[in-house]
């Protein structure tokens, strides 16, 4: 997982593995911004989680553009409906973390489920492309048989 710097304790506690942290968004360099993109296209990651008091936009389009979850933890209790309570705000954090790796699996079973498809549908291709090579060739022969009579 990637996240943001503020929430990776909090996801290192829960034992899981954060291979790439990053600082608040306003604070990244391009260099930054480019390490970030770089960790999250090793195809290792199946999260990016942001903090929603510092920005999500960073988070979204590194997790859109790698593929991974967008996973939106919040700090202070009370900032989302529900979240009154710290109690409340890390079990809101748990469910979003739990439902952004649910999407992420679900997403990989029909990715994997599309270049199934998508082989079947080269070889079935590759198949036809002979059929209709062996076919120009009889047709050649035949044509050339006919003209010698």
């Amino acid at each position: 997982m990637i996240c943001m710097q503020w929430q990776k304790d909090f996801v290192e506690w829960l034992d899981l593995n954060v291979t790439y942290s990053y600082a608040s968004p306003e604070s990244l360099s391009v260099q930054d911004e480019l390490d970030v993109i770089n960790a999250a296209s090793s195809g290792d990651i199946c999260a990016v989680i942001d903090n929603l008091q510092s920005g999500t936009d960073f988070g979204a389009r590194v997790a859109s553009e790698s593929g991974a979850s967008h996973i939106i933890f919040t700090n202070f209790p009370g900032a989302i409906p529900g979240t009154n309570t710290y109690l409340e705000m890390i079990t809101y954090n748990t469910r979003q973390l739990m439902e952004g790796i649910e999407t992420y699996g679900y997403k990989q079973g029909g990715i994997q489920e599309l270049e199934s498809q998508i082989s079947g549908l080269e070889l079935q291709r590759n198949g036809s492309l002979v059929v209709a090579a062996m076919f120009g060739i009889l047709t050649c022969v035949f044509f050339v048989m006919y003209k010698k009579k």
